[in-house]
């Protein structure tokens, strides 16, 4: 026998809600507060625009398996979206900072960013610079970093930007895939 059940529109409306959000509860049962996301995981593959953020055991430092976040990585100069590429994503083990190697995939904006960063042989170049070989080093730092996994933690994993220091202006988006 079948039942009818009726729901009135609040009713729907609440039970809608509650479904988005169990969706977005995997990241918040993974990283229950801002201090066990500040040391998480961070890697990439070569060639694409996809990190992971991951949770590692304190003991081994393996990654807990379901605790792999992927986002993608996109940068922003002058109010200008563009995409990227990288490479050698990797995260400081003892300064949490960041460091990854990124190209512009539009030749545009490439051209653009590169007459900005200082080159990689100059003596006061900073932490992003342009490397010999045409690939911008990029470092964040651990407490910049920090700061825009706070900001996925607010709100629930999905979206964060963080300011590339010494870049003439660029910044990078991290959203949830």
């Amino acid at each position: 026998m079948k039942r009818i059940i009726r729901l009135t529109e609040t009713d729907l409306t609440n039970l809608v809600k509650r479904i988005i959000n169990e969706q977005r509860s995997p990241f918040l049962s993974v990283f229950p507060n801002k201090s066990v996301l500040s040391k998480s995981g961070i890697e990439g593959q070569n060639g694409g625009n996809i990190i992971y953020l991951t949770k590692r055991d304190p003991k081994t430092g393996k990654v807990v398996p379901g605790s792999k976040f992927s986002y993608r990585i996109g940068g922003k100069y002058m109010g200008v979206p563009f995409d990227i590429v990288m490479k050698n994503v990797e995260r400081g083990l003892s300064s949490g900072s960041l460091y990854a190697e990124v190209k512009p995939k539009s030749n545009t904006v490439y051209n653009m960013v590169k007459g900005l960063l200082p080159k990689e042989n100059d003596k006061d170049r900073g932490q992003t610079y342009l490397k010999n070989d045409g690939w911008i080093r990029v470092m964040v730092l651990g407490s910049a970093l920090n700061e825009a996994l706070g900001k996925l933690f607010d709100n629930k994993g999905e979206e964060a930007k963080i300011d590339v220091p010494n870049s003439g202006g660029i910044s990078i988006t991290l959203e949830q895939v």
